[in-house]
């Protein structure tokens, strides 16, 4: 039968930047869907001006007096007012807008328009190596705002786009590091999971760098989570005690050997982790959750509690993740655009994820019993009605093929009564006729 015309599909858009803000980018669109893939070239014109837009609003967002989750938080004497941050996001969005609307790009435009209207559950995908171009304000293009929005993340640059397959993976075992406090209320990160995920998660306080490597070996995860402070500079960094500023390369054999256990992805509810997010895939994880710029502490925490609840509750973490991040508008009266800052970063063929909530030593018994009682009824059952007679004689017939030869002893005496004895004596014979 004939798909209806107007029948919502789910459909992957893919475009890969390569170049900068400055000078101009090449744009290679891949347009993915069930049945068939489109591909189409176009360019951007280098934007100096919004560049220095995009400058200018998070240099005013970091000035907003609140804690942040980076390393080096500003200490100012007064608040940035929420008006001017607003003003400079206005500013950079609308500059946005005018760069995507380029002859030049025209040809993606009119696709991107299909698909906002045609496919529901989509995703727009980026890629590039360039980290201004991935900060640029992609959720609010107008043409991703159809009909159906479309969902927004990141790829890595060398990979190959298809539809990934459809099998969720199951996650349970977490491991959730808590980095240096300071000023940060991460507790209420560990009071979130330790209500929407009871079981199955263990969390390591402001570890040293040896504990958190011996974790990442010894035992088995699905997830990793940190919560504290994070930057990017030429390389991702978190804190993880008032001691310890270490970079992510510092964790390479860690976590190499912990995906090798089973490890599948990351979350850093901390400042700044594109770096992060990039060097985590590089080593082999499929999928990582981090913030684009420097995260208010109230954000993060608002976040954090609604991606994990959401996930508990039975959503694929990708749909966890994006209702997570559009809850975040209810605090854009005291932080305008936070819900920009989280990202998603994965590869595309990562497959679905699901929370499986691990089983209670109690409910491990429970299990075990309910399966030791069916098996004994079954084999009762089969036996009950002969099914099992052929193979327990047969098993007979070889076990006792497999005796070893009997000798008799010396000192027996065998005596042998064939038919013409109870002819002749009677049966039974008795001992008087044997003596």
């Amino acid at each position: 039968m004939n798909r209806p015309k107007h029948q919502a599909t789910k459909a992957v858009m893919t475009l890969t930047l390569m170049g900068n803000l400055e000078q101009g980018c090449t744009v290679h669109s891949i347009v993915t869907t069930s049945r068939e893939q489109v591909e189409h070239k176009a360019s951007l014109p280098g934007d100096r001006q919004l560049k220095i837009y995009l400058q200018q609003h998070w240099q005013t967002y970091r000035q907003l007096y609140t804690p942040f989750r980076g390393l080096k938080p500003l200490k100012v004497d007064t608040g940035q007012e929420v008006l001017d941050i607003q003003n400079t996001q206005k500013q950079l969005e609308k500059r946005f807008n005018d760069w995507l609307n380029q002859d030049s790009f025209r040809v993606i435009e009119n696709m991107m328009r299909v698909l906002n209207t045609a496919h529901q559950d989509s995703v727009l995908a980026i890629r590039s190596d360039s980290r201004a171009l991935l900060k640029l304000p992609w959720s609010k293009w107008q043409l991703a705002q159809g009909h159906f929005p479309l969902a927004i993340k990141f790829l890595p640059i060398n990979t190959v786009t298809i539809l990934g397959p459809t099998k969720p993976q199951k996650i349970s075992k977490i491991l959730m590091v808590l980095g240096k406090a300071e000023d940060l209320k991460i507790h209420e990160d560990h009071q979130a999971i330790a209500n929407a995920m009871p079981a199955g998660v263990t969390v390591l306080k402001e570890p040293s760098l040896g504990q958190l490597h011996d974790h990442l070996w010894e035992q088995s995860w699905d997830l990793f989570i940190f919560s504290g402070h994070s930057q990017t500079t030429d390389q991702g960094q978190i804190k993880l005690n008032s001691e310890e500023f270490i970079a992510i390369e510092l964790l390479e054999n860690g976590v190499k050997a912990a995906i090798k256990g089973g490890l599948k992805g990351a979350i850093f509810n901390s400042c700044d982790g594109i770096g992060l997010a990039q060097k985590l895939e590089q080593y082999g994880l499929q999928k990582v959750v981090a913030m684009q710029e420097w995260v208010p502490d109230t954000v993060a925490q608002v976040f954090f509690k609604h991606l994990m609840v959401n996930f508990s509750q039975g959503l694929s973490f990708d749909q966890a993740f994006n209702q997570a991040r559009k809850r975040l508008q209810k605090l854009e009266d005291r932080f305008p655009d936070a819900q920009s800052l989280p990202f998603l970063y994965e590869k595309p063929q990562c497959c679905p994820w699901i929370y499986a909530k691990p089983l209670s030593p109690g409910q491990w018994g429970q299990r075990l019993a309910l399966k030791a009682i069916a098996s004994t009824a079954c084999v009762l059952g089969l036996r009950w009605l002969g099914l099992l007679a052929g193979l327990e004689l047969g098993s007979y017939d070889h076990l006792m093929k497999q005796r070893p030869e009997e000798i008799i002893d010396s000192r027996l005496v065998v005596v042998e009564i064939t038919e013409d004895d109870t002819n002749k004596y009677k049966y039974p014979i008795f001992d008087t006729v044997l003596d």
